[in-house]
């Protein structure tokens, strides 16, 4: 007899499953770069959404765990924006890395974010259900998508906040039942940035991609 999950394991699965699908939904699609400009948030990720999905039910991946995730990493990351994420989490310290640090911190940190969510989406996902429930445009270049994703009788709300910067909507955080991803990653990262700096807790991140291969 299978034992049902404790609900907080479930409550936990849930959270890592709504975050990776909310990520993954504002890459959704090719073409979502070339047309945002045009459209408002919730169009953009409305009608691309069914792509993204596509790639976790295309049975070719069956058997390429890894090629599914890369092509759901890239999809992922058309929309977005590492790098406005990563300013917010690392404020202040933000600013001791030169660009050269900034971009790099960006590429290690996206990489260990789609490592991290998009193979337990592949772990965990079963047709979930997303509704989506509404915008709210606060201004010319912020906005906030909301969705509601359904797994196993829990209704997880999503807020997707997102900004117009060179042209297009892109996503900078991710509020998975009140809880921020920034402030998620900033509660970690600050702690350990007592001790050490920027450029070592790039290595640290790296060392833990390393760990999860």
């Amino acid at each position: 007899m299978r034992t049902r999950p404790h609900p907080a394991r479930r409550a936990g699965h849930a959270f890592i499953r709504a975050c990776a699908i909310a990520v993954l939904l504002l890459g959704a699609g090719d073409t979502v770069a070339a047309t945002a400009g045009d459209r408002e948030p919730l169009e953009v990720v409305r009608e691309h959404v069914g792509t993204a999905i596509a790639v976790l039910q295309d049975p070719s991946y069956r058997e390429h765990n890894d090629a599914q995730r890369e092509r759901l990493c890239a999809i992922a990351h058309q929309l977005f924006d590492i790098e406005t994420f990563s300013r917010l989490v690392l404020m202040a310290r933000w600013k001791e890395l030169d660009r050269s640090g900034q971009a790099e911190f960006v590429n290690v940190f996206g990489d260990f974010l789609c490592r991290y969510y998009l193979s337990r989406l592949q772990l965990y996902y079963g047709n979930e259900q997303v509704d989506f429930t509404g915008q709210e445009i606060k201004s010319d270049t912020r906005a906030t998508v909301r969705a509601s994703v359904s797994w196993q009788g829990l209704d997880i709300p999503v807020e997707v906040r997102m900004s117009y910067r060179n042209g297009r909507w892109r996503a900078f955080d991710v509020v998975v039942s009140g809880i921020s991803a920034v402030l998620v990653y900033r509660a970690q990262f600050q702690p350990r940035l007592l001790d050490i700096s920027p450029r070592e807790l790039i290595d640290e991140l790296r060392q833990r991609i390393a760990e999860q291969g």
